[in-house]
């Protein structure tokens, strides 16, 4: 035997033992795993199978043989260190852990609009946005804000005093003092409704169906916010049997999510409902002690 088959024969005794351990979970993988619903799931279970099964293996590989050689030695270039990035400091973690705890759990307050129903999913506020990259479709941006301003009320805004404008007959006495006669009049399109857009995101909508939902709840929620600044857009997706509720129009800009897990349209259109009542009772106590 030469010295290359005797280091194959030295491997493959080495690899026998934790090839067998990985291979036994071969069946598990196959079956079990994809019998989970969602990629999450399977991701959750995967990670948990490999941990349980990390310290038979680790059993198993503990005997090699170290090899101590250094194969950069005769390397002659000198190698740099990538430069460190800084620290994020406690402050900004802190930050950062208060901003994603602030979810609020709506699971009892749907129960009892679903009459006490014990099938109820879990359903809680989330913070986790992401910077939408689909641009605004302009072509069904016009298009939609023309549909909506045939179902909004208009009302005719006139501005007087001008010095460019409209002629404005009623001031004419004020053109050899001011100048001031012009005016200048445009209609205004409202309605008087808060509207609120329940986007599903779950992971029945990943890949083309998500690119192009986006597209439209983007130029529909651009268009009904210059009829309704109160307009606001909803997305629900699901983790570990929890529905999550995600609003995405912020600080007068529109985020998104990623679609993942099951979908529970109704427990998210009911917690969508009752966010929409809490805000309208916060806004009516701000009225009233400002009053």
């Amino acid at each position: 035997m030469n010295h290359q088959q005797k280091d194959l024969a030295e491997l493959k005794i080495l690899y026998s033992a934790p090839l067998h351990l990985l291979t036994s979970k071969m069946q598990q993988l196959l079956n079990a795993c994809y019998a989970k619903y969602s990629v999450l799931d399977r991701c959750h279970y995967r990670s948990e199978l490999y941990v349980e099964m990390w310290a038979a293996l680790r059993d198993t590989i503990k005997p090699w043989p170290v090899d101590m050689r250094t194969f950069m030695a005769d390397e002659s270039e000198p190698i740099g260190g990538r430069e460190l990035l800084p620290c994020i400091s406690d402050a900004t973690l802190k930050s950062i852990e208060a901003m994603l705890a602030e979810n609020q759990d709506l699971t009892y307050e749907t129960m009892k609009v679903c009459q006490e129903d014990m099938a109820t999913v879990t359903v809680k506020t989330s913070r986790i946005v992401l910077p939408i990259e689909e641009k605004l479709d302009r072509q069904l941006f016009y298009h939609l804000k023309a549909c909506l301003r045939l179902r909004s009320r208009k009302r005719n805004i006139v501005n007087h005093g001008l010095k460019s404008g409209s002629i404005d007959h009623r001031r004419l006495y004020r053109a050899p003092v001011t100048g001031e006669v012009f005016m200048f009049k445009k209609a205004a399109y409202e309605m008087d409704n808060d509207i609120a857009l329940l986007v599903d995101a779950s992971s029945s909508m990943v890949g083309p169906k998500w690119k192009s939902s986006q597209r439209v709840f983007y130029a529909l929620y651009e268009a009904l916010k210059e009829l309704n600044k109160e307009t606001r857009v909803f997305a629900y997706n699901e983790s570990s049997d929890i529905c999550y509720l995600t609003e995405l129009s912020c600080d007068k800009r529109l985020y998104t999510v990623t679609p993942r897990g099951k979908t529970a349209s109704g427990e998210a259109i009911i917690a969508a409902g009752l966010m929409l009542k809490k805000r309208m009772q916060k806004n009516g106590n701000d009225t009233e002690n400002h009053s």
